[in-house]
């Protein structure tokens, strides 16, 4: 029981420091990425960092909910049966 908890607390964390990636790529204006015959792309990646920001808001969400119900709903907390 105490590694499912530790896994848990695992996931959170590297989903927070996800997170914070996520919002540092969302604060450039544009990367450049050269193609083969040797010209430039450039491109905004906030709208691929958007994708990512909800994507992982929503991880976090789900993760937050499962540890949240396992802690509450522990095999621990039952009340003993009063059958004969």
């Amino acid at each position: 029981m105490k590694m499912r908890y530790f896994l848990f607390v695992i996931l959170i964390i590297s989903n927070i420091i996800c997170l914070y990636l996520i919002i540092d790529l969302s604060s450039y204006d544009g990367m450049i990425s050269y193609l083969k015959n040797g010209s430039e792309k450039f491109t905004n990646p906030r709208q691929t960092a958007m994708v990512f920001l909800v994507t992982c808001l929503a991880n976090l969400l789900f993760i937050s909910a499962t540890l949240m119900k396992s802690i509450i709903f522990s095999d621990s907390n039952k009340r003993p049966s009063m059958r004969f």
